[in-house]
Formats: C-alpha cells, structure tokens, sequence
C-alpha cells in the first residue's frame, strides 16, 4: 500500500481589507498628532542655528580684535559689503576691521576695510532686530565699547519663543528669553 498524500493548503500571504485600514488609520491619527510638533521642532532648530551663527560671529569679532590689537566691528547687511542703516540683521551681516574713522564715524565699512566674515539670509521667515546698536564693536582689549546690545531672534510664532542675545560692555555674551533687567517676556514688534 501506498501511504496516504497529506496535502495543506498555503496560506494567503497578503493583508486583509480591514487590516489595511487599520493600519492606514492609526499612521493617519500619528501623522495629524505629530505634524505640528515636528514643525515646532524643526522651528526651534532653525532659530537656534541662526542663534548661534550669530554669537560665532560675535565671539570671533572680539577674538580678532584682541588678535590684532585693532578695532572689530560687525553689523547688519543685505548685500555682504556694506552696512545696512537700519539695525535689522535678518538679511544678513559682515564681520570686519574698523580702521577708518571718518566723518560719518565709524558706523560704516569703508571699500579698503578687510571683512572678516560675511552671513546672508538664510530663514525669511525669522526677524533679527535690535534698537541699541549698529553696529557691534570690539575694542583692541576686548570690550565692546559704547553701551549694551540685546539683539532679539523672533519668528512666525511669537513673543513667546522669542530669543535674545544680550552683549555686555565688557564683551560677554549671554542667551534669554527675557527682556534684559526685567522679568517681562522679549518683544517681536
């Protein structure tokens, strides 16, 4: 005799309808719940980046003005070579040696004055202001003579995630999420 043949049947290899609803519901519900905290994240990045390219750019203008015993000033500017008027750094800034003094002060960089580094804009949608001082100068010791500056970094959010960066006369650097001296929230206006 012949031993009996078992045969099985194969199993579906595949996903039911229901299954496959299932499961595109609960990717739906996570991608609506995770969205806009992704978007806050990537928002808190972007500032922070732009944060600390501007405080580099800080530290450096003092380190060089030590280095070279000579004037260093940085401020705002949309095409990379000269200084914008208004304190609004947001298009960009340039780094460079404050050598000449001439009847507008030394408020401007001259052609024959060497830029350091330059920054353009990089996030339209982040607003660097301040309302103290353009531009930010580094003495030959290290001071950044004249008075304090507090350069506040908003976006499309608000006051309440507003950032500032707070420059001493003495050339330190310090972040806040307050107006300087006082327990009041940063401005974005």
């Amino acid at each position: 005799m012949h031993p009996a043949i078992i045969r099985t049947r194969p199993h579906p290899a595949g996903f039911t309808l229901i299954e496959l609803l299932t499961v595109l519901s609960i990717v739906a519900i996570l991608a609506a719940v995770g969205t806009p905290a992704l978007q806050n994240l990537l928002m808190d990045m972007r500032m922070t980046t732009r944060i600390n390219e501007f405080v580099s750019h800080l530290h450096l203008a003092r380190s060089e003005a030590v280095h070279r015993q000579q004037r260093i000033a940085l401020c705002p500017s949309s095409d990379q070579t000269t200084c914008a008027k208004a304190p609004q750094w947001q298009h960009g800034w340039i780094v460079f040696v404050n050598s000449i003094v001439n009847s507008h002060g030394s408020e401007v960089h001259e052609s024959s004055e060497e830029i350091l580094r330059m920054q353009d804009q990089q996030h339209p949608s982040l607003t660097i202001r301040t309302v103290s001082r353009n531009p930010i100068e580094f003495q030959p010791e290290g001071t950044a003579g004249g008075s304090t500056a507090t350069i506040t970094f908003c976006d499309t959010r608000g006051a309440s995630k507003a950032r500032a960066v707070v420059l001493s006369i003495g050339g330190r650097v310090r972040l806040t999420d307050k107006q300087p001296g006082t327990r009041k929230p940063l401005s974005c206006v």
